[in-house]
């Protein structure tokens, strides 16, 4: 019904569009009919307001008005009713990332506060090279705290819509060296190889903090799941509607499983990686709403044993 006012049918079977209809010619046989559209505010037409009887009829000037007026009490009620959804949903978000950050900042700390006061008892008694060793545990503990801080902090500004979007020409070189900067020292500790696949002189228009959040989460996972010796590759193409930018690895892969969840927006909890770093349990899913924030998609393909390949797609 494409009428926005209320459309009113007297007699069916005397209107050759509804005279076969199988309610018509058949059981229950209805003969009246009058519906109002159900518009929502941004126009769109969320179905019809019907009344039905089976005897012929016609209604009166403030009969129509009042189904007009029961029409917008039912727009309103299903507006209100999908605002309540989408808030429990965000609430049940909020909830589950809150479980996420208890679980994976606990695990870090405690490896700093057993860490330093092993130094703090024994430092004074330890060779360099086991001092350095510890020092070495604990710079990766306080990077994992600031990789979820860092998280914690986008997330909120996300979820209040308070992050800021600024675009401007990037060159996709100097992107990537400050992506790379991070996980390096991390990802030779681990005899990992990276590499780099992208046309010479790239120049991109985006907001550098999202795109370098972005990269930085995809490297840190590809670093944390790929096993000594595996190669990782930061790349970027282009077409003549799109820029894509991602991380591909030879790391332990996602099972269909983990793939669904991420689809569906899930934080699942972080798997310790190929030598047991733990991780924020967050980094894919934040992924995916900067990659929204930015008028992109996060797209992955994986395969169990083989690698990973995760690509930022925005319009060009």
């Amino acid at each position: 019904m494409g009428e926005r006012g209320v459309f009113e049918l007297s007699d069916a079977t005397k209107d050759p569009r509804f005279a076969n209809h199988p309610l018509v010619a058949g059981f229950p046989q209805i003969r009246f009919f009058a519906g109002h559209a159900l518009v929502a505010r941004n126009g769109q037409i969320l179905g019809t307001l019907c009344i039905l009887d089976r005897a012929c009829r016609k209604l009166k000037p403030f009969q129509h008005e009042a189904l007009a007026l029961m029409a917008r009490q039912a727009v309103t009620y299903l507006e209100l009713h999908q605002t309540l959804v989408e808030r429990n949903q965000r609430n049940e978000d909020k909830d589950r990332f809150l479980s996420v950050i208890a679980h994976d900042l606990r695990s870090p700390f405690s490896g700093l506060l057993g860490l330093t006061g092993l130094l703090l008892t024994e430092g004074e008694t330890m060779e360099r090279s086991e001092l350095l060793g510890y020092l070495r545990m604990i710079n990766q503990s306080l990077r994992r705290v600031y990789e979820l801080s860092e998280n914690l902090l986008k997330w909120a500004l996300l979820d209040q819509a308070k992050m800021s979007f600024q675009a401007k020409e990037l060159r996709v070189e100097s992107l990537f060296d400050e992506v790379e900067a991070f996980q390096k020292d991390t990802a030779e500790q681990k005899h990992l190889v990276l590499n780099r696949r992208l046309p010479p002189d790239l120049v991109i228009q985006g907001d550098p903090n999202l795109l370098e959040a972005s990269l930085r989460n995809l490297l840190s996972n590809a670093v944390k799941f790929t096993a000594s010796g595996g190669t990782i590759t930061l790349f970027a193409e282009t077409t003549p509607t799109e820029v894509k930018l991602g991380v591909q690895d030879t790391g332990q892969g996602i099972s269909r499983e983990q793939l669904e969840a991420l689809a569906a927006g899930s934080a699942a909890r972080s798997h310790p990686g190929t030598d047991g770093e733990l991780g924020t349990g967050l980094g894919l899913t934040l992924v995916r709403q900067l990659a929204a924030r930015h008028g992109g998609d996060l797209r992955l393909e994986s395969r169990v044993g083989v690698g990973t390949s995760a690509t930022l797609v925005f319009p060009r």
